[in-house]
């Protein structure tokens, strides 16, 4: 276990003179099998030291091309792939770290004050959290898939295994809150990642529109949830 994060988390729970077994006994971490305590796959997904040796793609993978498409073969246009490998905690950070220095900024003329103004290319809350749903809400028992986030010089999508969870759908997504994984949820929600109130996907819709940028479009290609902005 990653101690340092177990500390974080105590902290954030108002739990930092417990010790880390009390605490994830009584959050539901560690459980008795068989007359034997044994941590479940929440605990190793969010605090794992060694995330890859229990589950090699909880991992974001950033791909980056040239242009408005993916080639291959002789015309590849492939100039970046990066794999971000942490347990969920450090995860989240690392991945927006990450994609924050991938993306451009440009320069308008802000009518109102008459000054020239830096504008990045998407609304940061847009991407950070379609980022944080993709490794909030995946499928992981699909061990065989990443998450993935590829950019193109026109789009960036983000996708996630599995399809959408529960009572969501494509239709309803924007008004319904269904969560897969309810434990990872509620301890991103006390580490202040997510809130549980349904305001994030509403929040991407209206960040895209003030920004002047098309509508995020939601889609479920081969068991996967695909965001693109």
């Amino acid at each position: 276990m990653d101690h340092e994060l177990l500390g974080k988390y105590k902290s954030s729970i108002g739990a930092a003179e417990m010790s880390d077994e009390q605490v994830l006994k009584a959050r539901g971490f560690l459980q008795q099998v068989n007359g034997e305590w044994r941590l479940t796959n929440a605990a190793v997904l969010l605090f794992a030291e060694n995330i890859r040796q229990f589950y090699p793609n909880c991992r974001v993978r950033f791909l980056r091309y040239d242009g408005v498409e993916a080639k291959v073969g002789v015309a590849i246009n492939l100039i970046k792939d990066v794999s971000i490998e942490y347990p969920l905690l450090r995860l989240i950070d690392k991945t927006n770290e990450f994609i924050r220095n991938q993306l451009r900024d440009f320069t308008r003329l802000n009518t109102a004050t008459g000054k020239f103004e830096m504008i990045p290319e998407y609304p940061e809350f847009a991407w950070a959290e379609g980022v944080i749903n993709a490794i909030t809400h995946r499928d992981y028992a699909m061990t065989g898939l990443f998450i993935k986030v590829t950019m193109f010089d026109d789009r960036l999508e983000i996708e996630s295994p599995g399809q959408l969870p529960g009572i969501v759908t494509l239709k309803t997504i924007r008004e319904s809150r269904f969560s897969r994984n309810p434990t990872i949820s509620r301890v991103l929600t006390e580490c202040g990642w997510v809130r549980e109130l349904n305001e994030g996907v509403p929040r991407i819709y209206a960040d895209m529109k003030e920004f002047f940028l098309d509508e995020p479009e939601y889609s479920e290609p081969s068991g996967r949830v695909r965001l693109v902005l």
